[in-house]
């Protein structure tokens, strides 16, 4: 007679049994013990039996099993014995049908269980602070000062924001919230800042330079620098004020929610560079 399985067939969890001996000539081949019967695959002389968790729980733990049989497809038979070894930590058989069933799950800090406890089926629930998750991995790690964004639903990783963004309404980034007093009722709104260039030495447009066409409610502040490039001398902090010949400063017509930056006499020539770094709230 045939021996199978052995101690590490573990009852109440997935197991295959390959069987070499059976015969080989048979279309089909069924392991049959009691009600359970689990089709076989031929794999040259070798039959397997692939249990789920639920037929190999039918067994409780025993030295042997011998009133197993093959039943093959012309209705001949092989009786095998099945050994067996420890049932799978933390189930339990259920006759009938002899399914298996976990033994308790309890619900404990931070996790909740319906029912409480689970001794059959029901959901777990985790509440849990950033902080309490140590050792779990976000796919595609989280690389140092990147930024975990909640969109109501999942966390996803984000890459840092600079301080100061490269020029660029696709490289904007968002700084915090303003009062919006212009708003239907009045609150907070968020803050983007923006950064905007011009090299001196090139042949650009004179006098004042619109920054945005249109988008901007009102700014929270601003800063940069000017060049007067035939003077020479590098870039310079001009004084945000009109009037001076080196002054630049910053202006948004509500009327269509432009911005413009404003040059003085010396510094609004096709040759003068630029840069400044505006906080603005959308229209």
């Amino acid at each position: 007679m045939i021996t199978v399985g052995g101690s590490s067939f573990t009852p109440g969890s997935p197991e295959s049994l390959a069987i070499s001996g059976l015969d080989a000539t048979q279309s089909t081949a069924v392991f049959r013990y009691s009600t359970l019967q689990v089709s076989g695959s031929l794999a040259g002389s070798v039959w397997t039996f692939s249990f789920t968790a639920n037929d190999s729980a039918v067994f409780d733990p025993t030295p042997n099993r011998f009133d197993c049989q093959i039943v093959y497809g012309d209705g001949s038979l092989t009786p095998v014995v099945l050994r067996t070894g420890e049932r799978k930590t933390g189930t339990e058989p259920e006759v009938p049908p002899g399914t298996t069933r976990v033994s308790s799950i309890t619900a404990g800090t931070g996790i909740s269980c319906t029912p409480n406890p689970i001794t059959d089926a029901g959901t777990v629930a985790l509440s849990a602070s950033i902080g309490d998750l140590s050792g779990v991995t976000i796919t595609g790690g989280i690389a140092a000062r990147d930024r975990l964004v909640f969109n109501g639903s999942v966390w996803t990783d984000t890459e840092p924001d600079p301080l100061i963004p490269r020029p660029g309404l696709a490289y904007r980034v968002l700084v915090g919230q303003a009062w919006n007093p212009y708003l239907t009722t009045p609150g907070y709104s968020n803050v983007y800042r923006e950064s905007f260039h011009r090299a001196a030495g090139g042949s650009e447009s004179t006098g004042n330079v619109e920054l945005k066409s249109s988008g901007v409610a009102f700014l929270v502040d601003a800063s940069g620098w000017v060049e007067d490039y035939a003077v020479g001398g590098g870039p310079r902090i001009g004084p945000m004020n009109p009037g001076s010949r080196e002054s630049i400063y910053l202006k948004v017509d509500t009327s269509d929610n432009s911005l413009e930056l404003a040059r003085g006499a010396f510094v609004s020539t096709a040759d003068s560079g630029f840069y400044v770094v505006v906080d603005y709230v959308e229209a």
